[in-house]
């Protein structure tokens, strides 16, 4: 996802810039691919680039990793990135640590990477269909949400 910001390093802080994107497939490695319903970006303006909150609105399909059924969730993110434009850069600025900073020509601001990077941050450590979902039975292995176990 890039963006053309020229003309905005310019402008006086507190500036606001809007774009949004619909419906836009994404891919996140190989083997996932999601589908971005919205995604809001917010360019604020500050000292040597600019603030952007990221709003984000993704459907993504998982695996259940009880079941193994395969199902979609709905996620909303929103994140901030600070952008440092090359132009105004300067050598002895000092981030806070853990902040998520990116040096960037204002021409050509490339979001891709850290949506890429949070949408992976943020998958769940066990991927459930449902919170009572049953999985499989250890024997049979007939799935107990959909019947019941006859062994």
């Amino acid at each position: 996802m890039q963006f053309n910001l020229s003309g905005f390093e310019n402008s006086t802080n507190g500036t606001f810039k809007k774009e949004t994107i619909n419906n836009l497939t994404f891919v996140v490695n190989a083997d996932r691919v999601i589908q971005i319903k919205n995604c809001l970006f917010i360019f604020n303006r500050v000292n040597n680039g600019a603030l952007v909150e990221i709003r984000l609105t993704n459907d993504e399909i998982f695996n259940c990793d009880r079941c193994l059924c395969e199902f979609t969730a709905t996620s909303i993110n929103k994140f901030y990135v600070e952008l440092i434009f090359d132009n105004i850069y300067s050598e002895k600025t000092a981030f806070p640590i853990g902040e998520l900073v990116l040096k960037s020509n204002p021409e050509q601001v490339d979001l891709s990477e850290i949506i890429r990077q949070h949408v992976i941050s943020t998958y769940p450590m066990k991927s459930l269909c449902k919170k009572i979902c049953k999985g499989l039975c250890s024997n049979c292995g007939v799935n107990l949400n959909q019947h019941t176990c006859m062994c």
